[in-house]
């Protein structure tokens, strides 16, 4: 495929210049690129100036020729009528790319591609692997394919195309001089997918083994020993990726390579049970540890850990969360070997399983804070018995890049955080960072952690910062979102912790692949996954921080503007000190939950004196009940009542006080005083939560799951309003003072700012000042403030981006002068130059997009010139003459132009 973008630009002269950059992909995915010189006369002959590679002479004269790249007209429109234009456009071109393609059932002309001379005799053979216009002689043929090569050649033969057989062993120069050479026949599953048969040379003097012999060919051996069958490297390095990125089964790709080249049932099986187990772990592993390079310098990264995230000294925020997704059933058989990618990835199990047979955790979290034990509520009993693995549990870096994980054997306990975090403590520790842990129950596993008795396990909670993810935070209780939202919480910066979600997102589709593995390939297909995630995340992270802080300047500019309108609808003046109390009043008042008491009188006499209360009341009830069932109802509770206030008589020496007697009125003064601030106090609390839902669900529109979970808690502060007024209408006695209302109704109990709450100490009530306002200046403020620490937490996680990859680059660079030294580490010196190229190039990339933010060093370039790197996107690509190439580079501003996309 090949795409063509052009801009018009102005030169000197003052005319334009034509010039063209076409893009073209090959049958492996790699760009190739050419400049082609365009007549704007559209009428002669477009030659290509500059290329990286070699490409077919039919696709540039079909580029040049082609005049409707340039005269299709670009003008102002909608979406929608682009859309309708480039649909007519597709749809007058598909006859043709119909008839197009019948034709190439003919050989597309009967000169030789390499003599350039008309071939008259038989054969003419047509080899499609080396061009679309790969028409040969047998001569031009025999002598092009003399190396070892795939091609599949096709011969012109009684009207139409057929295979064209001929024997081309695949020799190396060392086996064509070996005295113990001889061929070996073998089946060649091709770069393809096409089934070979074919003679590889091999020998028995010890030089090397068939396998190495075959890795030289481009093959890799289904069998370390002896192998009858072989894979292109190439077919191989599509399915380690198409799984990696597509989540494609080794089943699913060989039913694609069937059905692409026409193979027979019986062939696919064969290439299927060839795949299947240790060929293609040990392929898979064989990559990762040449894209890892650590065999050539062990100082390198590998490409596991995060290049933002500090190595010493500092803090890493850390998200941790259970998939209940990727199970393994328990007859899906045993290992015999360790995984392969060992434990980089996963703890141990063994050790796990030592933990948690002597950990205690089954404290259960608050009805409000969400429902913990997920994972024995996702499948039966009967099911859960057949599963030997129930999910993983794992962490990832704020920057979502995976940690460490380990499996799960129950369904979500406090052992496994408890474990896993441990870990994080002790590797944190040696490099003294301090660790900001985010977990959807976190309040739940910080009062887990503080009634621990294990040492150990207690003297890990003032080593953390625990906080909850701004999504769940929403299942939680008000005070629970007050404490430990991130959004609250100094140090997070605008982390929503919600990475681990995009990761299981991502590894919950290798469910169906690994849930019938053996434990270790387990391990090694979700090891690889993992660490392929990393490099996402990692590969393109200069533009996430560049995209994070202009994001973060967003929100900054948002929060400002609302707390500039909240404190434009305060009506009085509001200081940011005074936001800072409200704030701190908020959390106090949600806090509340029981009064102090202030009585002078003896808690058995405040108790004497309402059992008088409810005796004496009792007894008018029993003479004015006239229901039979009732009054024997009234009655034993009335007798039940004498006993009691018989016995306290009895211990205390008093005779009946009397309604009238001072210390009643003194007693029943105090208890009254004492119990209606109590319910006044859960009213107020319980109002104050329930308005910052309010406000918070104001924020989502109806239907959202964040504002589902929200409605839900409204309904349960509701329920314990209603609860807590009937609890305040139903004191037996009426009020001693005048300060407290006799009965409540829910539209007061419900204001935050009730003047009656402001007799219980400080509250949220202010003169002419709304809850509401005040509300929204918290959330205006705390936004502001984390948007100020996100900010400077990008800038130096800029600088330690920046510090990786020179790091990196000065191991290989080391590595090389090693490589110097030795003449017969040539190879391993051209692999290292590569990846410090590839460095030099990230580098590059990097200064420019930081240095908009930081101050940096210039990029290193001692292998690469200045701007050799930059290859223009189709959207920036300019449309310049031949001659204006170099200078295009060098121009340090662009004139503005018109720009015309297509593609062919």
């Amino acid at each position: 495929m090949a795409s063509i973008s052009k801009r018009r630009r102005k030169t000197t002269l003052g005319f334009f210049v034509p010039g063209t950059k076409v893009t073209i992909y090959d049958d492996n995915g790699r760009k190739r690129t050419h400049w082609v010189q365009v007549n704007p006369g559209g009428t002669s002959t477009a030659r290509p100036t500059t290329s990286t590679s070699t490409t077919s002479t039919a696709t540039d004269q079909h580029l040049a020729q082609s005049s409707e790249a340039s005269e299709i007209p670009v003008e102002p429109a909608s979406y929608t009528q682009i859309k309708e234009a480039l649909k007519e456009a597709w749809a007058e071109k598909r006859d043709d790319l119909i008839k197009t393609a019948i034709q190439s059932a003919v050989p597309p002309t009967s000169m030789c591609y390499l003599c350039e001379e008309e071939v008259l005799t038989a054969p003419l053979i047509f080899c499609k692997d080396c061009s679309p216009l790969g028409v040969f002689c047998f001569r031009c043929f025999e002598k092009i394919h003399k190396s070892p090569s795939l091609h599949c050649a096709e011969e012109w033969k009684d009207g139409c195309f057929q295979p064209y057989v001929y024997n081309r062993p695949l020799v190396l120069p060392h086996q064509k001089n070996c005295h113990s050479s001889s061929y070996k026949p073998l089946r060649v599953f091709d770069q393809n997918g096409r089934l070979q048969h074919l003679d590889v040379a091999v020998c028995r003097c010890g030089y090397e083994t068939e396998l190495q012999t075959l890795l030289k060919l481009g093959l890799w051996g289904a069998t370390p020993t002896n192998p009858k069958t072989a894979f292109s490297v190439s077919l191989l390095e599509w399915l380690v990726w198409l799984c990696r990125e597509a989540q494609v089964s080794t089943l699913a790709f060989c039913k694609a390579v069937r059905w692409k080249n026409d193979l027979t049932l019986n062939e696919m099986n064969s290439l299927h049970r060839a795949l299947t187990g240790e060929c293609i772990a040990e392929f898979r592993h064989f990559q990762h540890r040449l894209e890892s390079m650590k065999d050539l310098s062990p100082s390198l990264d590998g490409g596991i850990s995060c290049p933002a995230c500090p190595k010493n000294d500092g803090e890493q925020i850390i998200a941790i969360d259970a998939n209940f997704g990727l199970v393994r059933k328990a007859s899906s058989g045993t290992s015999s070997a360790p995984p392969l990618h060992g434990q980089s990835m996963f703890l141990e199990d063994e050790k796990l399983k030592e933990f948690l047979a002597d950990y205690y955790d089954e404290e259960k979290p608050s009805e409000d804070c969400s429902h913990f034990k997920a994972g024995q509520c996702l499948r039966s009993k009967a099911q859960h018995q057949k599963l030997d693995v129930t999910g993983v549990f794992g962490s990832v870096c704020r920057h979502n890049i995976p940690l460490k994980f380990l499996n799960m054997f129950h369904g979500e306990r406090f052992g496994y955080p408890v474990f896993l975090i441990r870990n994080l403590l002790r590797d944190a520790k040696l490099r003294n960072i301090k660790l900001k842990i985010i977990y959807d129950v976190a309040c739940s596993l910080k009062a887990h952690l503080r009634k621990s008795k294990d040492k150990e396990i207690k003297e890990m909670l003032p080593q953390l910062s625990l906080a909850v993810d701004v999504f769940h935070s929403y299942g939680h209780t008000p005070l629970c979102q007050v404490q430990y939202n991130t959004r609250r919480l100094e140090g997070y910066g605008l982390t929503d912790g919600e990475g681990v979600e995009s990761l299981w997102s991502y590894l919950r589709r290798f469910a169906r692949i690994t849930k019938e593995m053996t434990p270790a390939h387990r391990f090694e297909k979700l090891s690889d996954a993992l660490v392929h995630f990393a490099m996402r995340k990692a590969i393109d992270i200069e533009v996430t921080l560049k995209d994070k802080m202009r994001n973060t300047k967003m929100t900054e500019t948002i929060a400002d503007e609302n707390l500039k309108e909240a404190m434009s609808h305060a009506g009085v003046p509001v200081s940011l000190d005074d936001i800072k109390r409200w704030q701190e009043m908020e959390t106090e008042l949600m806090k509340k939950k029981k009064q102090p008491s202030t009585s002078t009188c003896a808690k058995w006499m405040k108790e004497y004196a309402g059992k008088l209360v409810r005796h004496h009341k009792l007894g008018k009830k029993i003479q004015e009940c006239q229901d039979d069932s009732a009054l024997q109802v009234h009655h034993s509770a009335f007798l039940k009542l004498e006993s009691t206030l018989k016995g306290i008589e009895g211990e205390h020496g008093i005779t009946r006080w009397q309604q009238s007697s001072p210390e009643f009125k003194a007693a029943l003064k105090d208890l009254d005083i004492e119990e209606r601030k109590q319910r006044l106090s859960t009213l107020q609390s319980v109002s104050c939560q329930r308005s910052f839902l309010i406000s918070l669900k104001g924020r989502y529109p109806d239907g959202q799951e964040i504002a589902l979970k929200l409605s839900k808690q409204i309904r349960s502060t509701n329920n314990k309003l209603s609860k807590a007024i009937q609890a305040y209408n139903t004191i037996p006695w009426s009020p001693q003072t005048g300060e407290f209302p006799p009965r409540l109704n829910f539209s007061q109990a419900t204001d935050p700012t009730w003047a009656t709450y402001q007799m219980l100490g400080p509250s949220m009530s202010e003169p002419g000042l709304p809850y509401s306002i005040k509300r929204k200046a918290i959330d205006a403020v705390s936004m502001k403030e984390r948007a100020a620490e996100e900010r400077q937490m990008i800038k130096e996680e800029m600088v330690r981006v920046w510090r990786h990859f020179q790091g990196e680059y000065d191991c290989t660079e080391k590595a090389v002068r090693h490589c110097q030294q030795n003449d017969s580490m040539k190879a391993e010196q051209a692999m290292l130059l590569q990846h410090v190229i590839r460095l030099e190039k990230r580098l590059s990339r990097m200064h420019g997009v930081f240095k908009q933010f930081i101050v940096l060093p210039d990029p290193p370039s001692s292998h690469i010139p200045m701007y050799s790197d930059l290859v223009l996107d189709s959207s920036e690509a300019e449309y310049i003459s031949v001659d204006d190439y170099e200078e295009y580079f060098s121009e340090e501003e662009e004139e503005e132009g018109e720009e015309e996309e297509g593609e062919i």
